[in-house]
């Protein structure tokens, strides 16, 4: 069978479905290719659809031209009609329409984002000046525009004022119709002066801003201003506020961090800034010479407890004004330039720099002057108080390096003169130096012996002069140094008691003692044995005393009258108010009082029957080789009988001879207790002194 023959129309055919083909494929590869470049996810839609419906149509027709005419799938296609051959026409129209939706939507958005902007038309000068105008005459600072004045060779000479606000007016003191066209040199020869006007000219060149704050004189007042001047055409604009109020604020400031708010003196911020420029000077200048003083005023801390801190006060200022006078004073009698600074460092400490001085030697002489001046009573509130000051001096022979070091030594020799009778003046040495370091080398060492708990206790028997034999013992605390051998207590119980370390101590004698007490008890079976300890003036006025006391009698399990405590009278007598309410509670506990070191106060007898003591201890310098024989037996036998009087009886300390027993023998002395019976021993020794029931023979 021969093949069908083709027609035109069946040619025609063809190439319109080619064509057609050739659109939609061509309309898909454009919608792929603009899918990657689109954010908004609606216009992704009908892309995506568009295609879709474009690969169908595409799909469609490939189909018609693809497959053979007596292809099954192609005769049905037929067999539908021309409406079923319109579907893929369809179809691809309106896949070429979401597409080309997508496309245009696409294109516009992009084009609107990549719209340059409006370029703005170019300033016009007389506009821009109207600006500068507004802004300036609303501004409440001072403005002025300046157009440069050039030469020949187009340097910058001067500047013309151009325009001046209201503000700048007022400061400067002249109406802007005087101040227009002037030339800025003529008009306000400041800007010379101060250095603006060749900062003026290197902010035109640079076109750079400039700030600076300075002083200007106007009518015979300064005040201060702070200049902003910024590049303006071919001159300036220069912005001046007034900040007179802020550098008074900050002065004042800086006079407080520099000066002692009550006496209005230099602090010691500004005394060591001083004193250290001094230094410096001294190390670079052999013929220059400086000396500190350093003042500290006896017993002012009496004023302020008796008569209130505000009379306190007011004493510090009078003190101030009569050492700023007795400086001037010096000034005038040297007849120098000098600049000699006094300060305060806070309290009734006081300092003074000798700045300059010709002669070391003379500085002395300065402090016998300001002794004088100090010494008349001040008149203060009605009342006439009296402030003698204990001075130190430091000069620049020591060839110091730093400022704190000079006001050490010099508070070093200020303690010194205070312990050599105060209202005095000592001159600082290096053998001062060497004492502060030994005492602080001892204070950390005794800090350490505290912790480490390595003092010892030794006893000293308590002889009956009746029996001879032993009654009991007194507590000695001995320190056994590493290098300075067995410290007996006076080399280091004032320190201790200084430090606050005393009350610790003290607990640790009285427990050991009262421990060793027992022991003695349970082996000799003698139950009236006693152990004295003594206690410091801390330890009386601890709160906490009588609850110690209480536990550690408790705990140790021996009796409270056979612990005996030693107070000394002085203690007493220093703080009577205070003293006889704490002895009468310790008594409450049971415990026997000792007033130890009897005769040695100006209050002794009247002391007697004033504080609950039982038992009298006569001090050793009775015994005294300053007195004759006579003296020492009549004021023995005097002290004796007294104390017996009261029902008391009596202990004598220090006895070295026999001669001394006798004596208190006749006069009917209970106790003896000296080198002539033996020294302090340790606990396991006095033990068996205990055991061997010794009778000394010079008892009777």
């Amino acid at each position: 069978m021969s093949s069908p023959e083709i027609g035109i129309p069946n040619y025609l055919g063809i190439a319109l479905a080619v064509g057609f083909l050739a659109v939609l494929l061509a309309a898909i590869v454009l919608a792929a290719r603009q899918i990657r470049h689109i954010r908004s996810s609606r216009l992704k839609w009908i892309l995506l659809t568009g295609v879709q419906l474009l690969l169908l149509a595409a799909l469609l027709t490939a189909v018609e031209l693809i497959v053979p005419s007596e292809h099954v799938m192609r005769l049905r296609l037929r067999e539908a009609g021309a409406i079923m051959a319109l579907i893929p026409v369809a179809i691809g129209a309106l896949g070429l329409l979401l597409v080309m939706v997508g496309i245009l939507s696409t294109a516009r958005g992009g084009s609107e984002r990549k719209r340059p902007p409006r370029e703005r038309p170019p300033s016009d000068p007389e506009s821009n000046m109207e600006l500068v105008r507004s802004i300036m005459y609303s501004s409440l600072h001072g403005m002025i525009t300046l157009r440069a004045i050039r030469d020949a060779s187009e340097s910058i000479v001067d500047f013309e004022i151009d325009l001046v606000n209201p503000a700048a007016q007022e400061i400067i003191g002249k109406p802007a119709s005087i101040m227009s066209g002037a030339r800025a040199l003529e008009m306000l020869p400041c800007l010379a002066e101060s250095g603006l006007l060749g900062h003026g000219i290197t902010v035109v060149e640079t076109k750079l801003p400039f700030r600076k704050e300075i002083p200007l004189t106007s009518a015979n007042q300064e005040r201060w201003y702070q200049f902003v001047v910024v590049r303006h055409l071919d001159g300036l604009v220069a912005t001046f506020a007034d900040i007179t109020d802020r550098k008074q604020a900050e002065e004042k400031l800086r006079l407080a961090a520099r000066h002692d708010a009550l006496t209005g003196l230099p602090n010691r911020a500004m005394f060591l800034e001083r004193l250290g420029q001094a230094i410096h000077r001294s190390q670079h200048i052999p013929e220059y010479h400086f000396a500190v003083l350093f003042l500290d005023f006896d017993r002012f801390k009496l004023v302020n407890d008796s008569l209130g801190h505000d009379i306190g006060d007011k004493l510090l200022i009078s003190i101030a004004d009569r050492i700023s006078a007795n400086i001037r004073a010096v000034d005038l009698q040297t007849q120098q330039s000098t600049s000699h600074l006094p300060a305060r460092l806070g309290g009734d400490e006081f300092v003074i720099l000798l700045d300059g001085i010709r002669e070391t030697n003379n500085v002395v002489i300065v402090g016998e002057r300001l002794q004088e001046a100090l010494a008349p009573p001040h008149h203060i509130a009605g009342h006439q108080i009296t402030a003698t000051a204990s001075i130190g001096i430091v000069t620049s022979e020591g060839k110091y390096t730093r400022a704190e070091d000079v006001v050490r030594d010099a508070d070093i020799a200020m303690y010194h003169a205070k312990g050599a009778g105060k209202a005095r003046q000592v001159v600082f040495d290096a053998d001062m130096h060497a004492a502060v370091m030994e005492q602080a080398t001892l204070e950390q060492e005794l800090r350490d012996a505290v912790e480490r708990r390595v003092f010892i206790v030794e006893y000293q028997p308590i002889v009956s002069l009746k029996s001879g034999r032993i009654a009991g013992f007194e507590a000695l605390i001995r320190w056994p140094h590493g290098q300075r051998g067995m410290l007996l207590p006076i080399s280091f119980l004032s320190f201790a008691e200084e430090l606050g370390l005393i009350v610790e101590m003290g607990d640790s004698v009285l427990r050991t003692a009262c421990g060793a007490l027992r022991k003695w008890m349970d082996q000799t079976g003698n139950s009236d044995l006693f152990v004295s300890v003594n206690l410091s003036r801390r330890e009386l006025m601890d709160p906490h005393l009588t609850s110690r006391l209480e536990r550690i009698i408790s705990e140790t399990g021996v009796k409270p009258g056979s612990v005996h405590l030693e107070i000394s009278e002085s203690i007493c007598m220093n703080c009577p108010n205070e003293a006889d309410p704490v002895l009468r509670s310790v008594k409450d506990l049971g415990l026997v009082l000792v007033m130890d070191d009897f005769g040695t106060g100006h209050s002794s007898f009247g002391s007697l029957d004033k504080f609950p003591f039982d038992i009298v201890k006569i001090d050793q310098c009775i015994g005294s080789r300053d007195r004759q024989w006579r003296q020492f037996v009549a004021i023995t036998k005097a002290m004796v009988e007294l104390v017996h009087s009261l029902d008391m009886p009596v202990v004598a300390e220090g006895i070295e001879t026999q001669e001394q027993v006798n004596m208190l023998q006749k006069v009917d002395c209970d106790f003896g207790q000296g080198w002539l019976f033996s020294r302090a021993v340790s606990e396991q020794q006095a033990g068996q002194l205990l055991l061997s029931n010794k009778r000394w023979m010079s008892a009777a």
